[in-house]
């Protein structure tokens, strides 16, 4: 058996939903008014672009397996004005779970950061490829080494002073000195992972 579509003219813009959603999810709220006056002039109150986000929560609300929306960016963080916008909705259409829900700040529970320290020694560790919800920044730390110099003056030999042989031992500097200060540059790496808990969206406690 086909299911009947039926339309749903709250807002300025129609919405199309299945019979079944109205007579189950819709029916027990506000809705059942516009729900059952589908030709009728839309209602002011009723916020037309959050609207949607409403029926698609009573749509899963319907089947049993309510999930909850979800308004989060990366780069923005939560979307706290449109919750304070489906808030109001809630309210006006009275939904007692998705209103408890928003209440709640539960969707808080959506998103984990998970952060984590490490010292990179060389400038080449530092990587440029993430996966999209892993951000690194990095931050230069200065220090000054005692850093082992051949008598001879050989490069490979620099900072090596096992490489150094006879000749080399019984070789004399001017300065008479081994080592040197030499200014190292390391970097601290601060890695932020976002972690998605899909379980929190069906979640009601």
């Amino acid at each position: 058996m086909t299911a009947r579509s039926q339309p749903l003219r709250v807002t300025s813009t129609a919405f199309t939903t299945q019979h079944f959603t109205v007579q189950k999810a819709l029916l027990p709220y506000k809705l059942a008014t516009a729900a059952s006056q589908s030709t009728s002039k839309h209602s002011p109150r009723v916020d037309g672009d959050v609207f949607e986000d409403i029926l698609r929560y009573l749509r899963s609300n319907s089947t049993g397996d309510p999930v909850y929306p979800l308004f989060y960016d990366q780069a923005k963080g939560f979307g706290y004005a449109i919750y304070q916008h489906i808030l109001a909705q809630a309210r006006y259409f009275d939904i007692p779970p998705l209103l408890e829900w928003i209440e709640g700040q539960k969707y808080l529970k959506a998103i984990e950061i998970e952060r984590s320290t490490n010292i990179l020694h060389r400038a080449e560790d530092v990587s440029t490829t993430h996966y999209a919800n892993v951000r690194s920044e990095y931050y230069p730390i200065r220090r000054t080494e005692k850093v082992y110099v051949c008598p001879r003056g050989i490069d490979g030999h620099r900072g090596h002073q096992e490489r150094c042989g006879r000749q080399c031992e019984n070789a004399q500097r001017p300065d008479g000195k081994l080592y040197a200060d030499e200014e190292v540059i390391s970097f601290l790496e601060v890695q932020s992972k976002t972690v998605f808990k899909q379980s929190a969206l069906t979640d009601e406690t």
